[in-house]
């Protein structure tokens, strides 16, 4: 009779030891997790664009009040951009912070309406699928 032996290297990646042959088996991203990821990174893509055009027409508006406060508003919007890049990164490779991320900024997304809401709406119900849950868990 023939034993074998699976180990599991980094939950996507396994290797079974058969007559000392190894057999490697890759196990695939779900749907929703490539949907999801690509996801955030447009929406992070599209919050960058916005904070840097919003700096632009307060530039070209020149009233120095208004310029002070779309310089925060700018900064806000870019670190968001730069975090959702993030999140996307992070379920793409199944990072543990990933599911918290995601989580996170799905419901700041959520007030971006119209479409950041109809996008992050998405997002949650890809995340909430069964096997997206079971990968990133």
């Amino acid at each position: 009779m023939v034993g074998y032996t699976a180990i599991n290297i980094q939950s996507d990646v396994s290797q079974t030891f058969l007559n000392d042959e190894i057999i490697t088996i890759m196990a695939e991203k779900p749907f929703a997790i490539e949907f999801a990821s690509v996801l955030f990174a447009i929406t992070g893509i599209f919050t960058i664009a916005g904070g840097l055009g919003l700096s632009s027409i307060s530039n070209l508006i020149g009233y120095s009040w208004i310029q002070s406060y779309t310089m925060w508003i700018n900064a806000v919007a870019i670190i968001i951009g730069v975090f959702e890049m993030a999140t996307a990164y992070a379920i793409w490779t199944k990072e543990d912070y990933a599911k918290t991320m995601a989580i996170i900024f799905s419901i700041l997304g959520l007030f971006a309406f119209p479409v950041g809401t109809l996008l992050m709406i998405i997002a949650i119900i890809m995340l909430m699928t069964p096997e997206a849950r079971h990968y990133l868990s």
